[in-house]
């Protein structure tokens, strides 16, 4: 039986990315987390395949954070982040205050 802290078998880091921008990123990231959907059906979200694809969705989200900040300037990236970060706090405040009111 698979542990949830067991490293994966496949390393190999956000720089196998790099030279794509953040639309063949969504693209590859899309396909990729179907194929773990479908492989977890059949063998569980535990199995080796599971725990390597998941390191590989962790780089490709590193990679689309890299090409995001080479595509929209550091600056602004940063910016950016943090204004959904502050919708998203807001759309769960909303969401709390919703659900103690009723």
């Amino acid at each position: 039986m698979m542990t949830p802290d067991r490293p994966p078998r496949l390393v190999i880091g956000a720089d196998l990315f790099a030279g794509l921008d953040t639309g063949d990123i969504k693209i590859l990231t899309a396909d990729l987390t179907a194929a773990v959907a479908r492989q977890n059906r059949v063998h569980g979200c535990m199995s080796e395949l599971a725990v390597d694809a998941y390191s590989l969705l962790d780089d490709l989200h590193d990679a689309w954070r890299a090409a995001f900040d080479r595509e929209t300037g550091a600056g602004r990236a940063a910016e950016i982040r943090a204004a959904a970060h502050r919708d998203h706090i807001a759309a769960a405040e909303r969401l709390l205050a919703a659900e103690r009111a009723s």
